[in-house]
């Protein structure tokens, strides 16, 4: 392994981004095929089979792993502006330009149950402007234009007023959603207002499940009496109730699109649910497999690692020197230094002096037990956490059925099947 590898691969901060699992490693991985495979009709996804004329967006995977895990399966997925960390754009950005579809919040709704006001120009549109300007191919984008809860007249004044970046975004070949709110305001008044100020441009319109939300008879008549190219009932969860209001939608109104977001990621988390705990489950298999050497990885096995610290130079992070330290038992800033110092040129002299007075069969268990325990374990549970979390929600994805999946067919692109930053 050469030290310039070493230096990335065991970086504190991007060491799990930094492995480079091949396709056919991945492919490799068990977890697909441990569970009885439970298949339902063609469509069936995260959400159940909600028809194959709605679009259902995985909401809340603005974390790069949530969101690598719905690209695995090319499924459509949903982030918030206001939580997407800059590690996960590019990825998004690749995804669209492989004809993906992913849909981006505002995070007004977040703001507003939390008593704050949304800064627009700060929080929300530089990530607009990057996605739409990175992509090749925005036309897999759904933008949330800005947005007040419970006030559609405050709301239209906002939009007029970025009225010009509005207009940009449509451009681009992005689909535009303008969030309409159930009120005192006939909905179809505001949606001819939208209309009037993009020139008669097509957008999407939302239609809120939870605030100010419409009831069905509202999305009913407002569908039949002005036939929307296409709505988008925000964060609707129950595929049951998807369903139906899209065959009433379709009676209505047949070349309406429809498509829905819902978190589902957040049902299936936390201790005793299904994401938590398998990730935790698979992530303990993984790494007994790596340490043993029982998976085709291009990771160390114990052995390999015990050697690399013991006779590679620089080849542990000052944070795992000290980590090493504590864990053969020398504690304090002196023996932090000392291992410090020691790991930028090697350990051999330090450590045998410190068992110098073992016989040399003993030496080497400890340290082995301390490197593993200290050092080993800790950095394999890091590297694997992330690529595992993507899997556990690729197969939340497609139920668990890999057959189901472009990834089992090879269609996913090699950026994500990398599982690279």
């Amino acid at each position: 392994m050469s030290n310039q590898h070493q230096s990335s691969l065991f970086d504190d901060e991007s060491a799990a981004s930094a492995v480079p699992l091949s396709e056919e490693a991945v492919l490799r991985f068990p977890w697909w095929h441990e569970e009885p495979i439970r298949r339902e009709g063609a469509g069936a996804d995260l959400f159940g089979d909600a028809g194959p004329d709605v679009v259902r967006y995985g909401s809340g995977a603005s974390a790069k792993w949530d969101a690598l895990g719905y690209m695995l399966v090319n499924a459509p997925l949903g982030v918030a502006a206001t939580e997407l960390p800059p590690s996960t754009v590019p990825h998004l950005v690749k995804y669209l330009n492989r004809g993906g579809k992913v849909f981006v919040d505002s995070g007004a709704f977040g703001a507003f149950r939390r008593g704050e006001e949304l800064d627009f120009v700060r929080d929300v549109f530089p990530v607009y402007d990057s996605l739409v300007n990175e992509a090749a191919c925005p036309q897999g984008l759904l933008l949330v234009m800005p947005d007040k809860l419970g006030d559609q007249a405050g709301i239209l004044a906002l939009q007029r007023t970025h009225l010009p970046k509005i207009l940009g975004w449509a451009q681009s070949g992005a689909e535009l959603m303008f969030p309409i709110h159930s009120g005192h305001q006939d909905p179809r008044g505001a949606y001819a207002s939208i209309a009037q100020m993009l020139g008669r441009r097509t957008f999407v319109v939302g239609i809120p499940s939870a605030v100010n939300a419409w009831t069905v008879a509202q999305i009913l008549q407002f569908c039949d009496d002005v036939k929307p190219a296409r709505i988008h009932l925000l964060g609707m969860a129950r595929e049951s109730a998807v369903s139906k209001i899209a065959s009433a939608v379709h009676a209505v109104s047949p070349c309406t699109r429809i498509s829905s977001d819902a978190c589902m990621l957040v049902a299936h988390a936390g201790r005793g649910r299904r994401l938590t705990d398998r990730s935790n489950s698979r992530l303990d298999d993984a790494v007994s497999w790596v340490e043993a050497g029982d998976i085709d990885v291009p990771l160390p096995d114990l052995s390999t690692f015990l050697t690399d610290v013991i006779y590679e130079p620089g080849f542990l992070t000052d944070k795992q020197a000290v980590a090493l330290a504590k864990a053969i038992g020398c504690e304090g800033p002196s023996w932090a230094a000392g291992f410090i110092e020691a790991a930028a040129s090697g350990f051999q002299d330090l450590l045998w002096h410190l068992y110098e007075d073992s016989n040399e069969e003993f030496a080497h268990e400890r340290l082995a037990h301390a490197v593993r325990d200290g050092v080993y374990r800790p950095w394999l549970r890091r590297v694997l956490a992330g690529p595992i979390r993507a899997y556990e929600v690729a197969r939340l994805a497609c139920n668990g059925d890999p057959e189901t999946a472009d990834l089992a067919r090879g269609q996913a692109s090699n950026e994500v099947l990398l599982l690279a930053a």
